[in-house]
């Protein structure tokens, strides 16, 4: 079906621009117009940066995830095999 391939087409493309719309924003693109010539330069120092902040942060919060749940089982006590007791 034609329709279907045009649609893939400008999901895709959308998903393009997207993807160079937030990688601008992010500042790891820029642009520069002077004259007749124009220029896209990729910031690759400050995507390594980013990238590894972003590991970094990833792995404190999982050390912190894995703190609270080591204090979180450790204040349960004693766990009885057939479930939660009630009065």
């Amino acid at each position: 079906d034609p329709a279907l391939g045009r649609r893939c087409e400008m999901r895709a493309f959308l998903i393009l621009v997207l993807v160079i719309a937030l990688m601008a924003f992010a500042g790891w693109l820029t642009f520069q117009q002077s004259g007749n010539s124009a220029s896209v330069t990729v910031e690759t120092g400050k995507i390594e940066r980013d990238a590894r902040q972003a590991v970094r942060q990833g792995a404190e919060a999982l050390d912190q995830a894995a703190e609270r749940i080591k204090e979180g089982t450790a204040n349960e006590g004693s766990i009885h095999p057939g479930g939660p007791t009630g009065p």
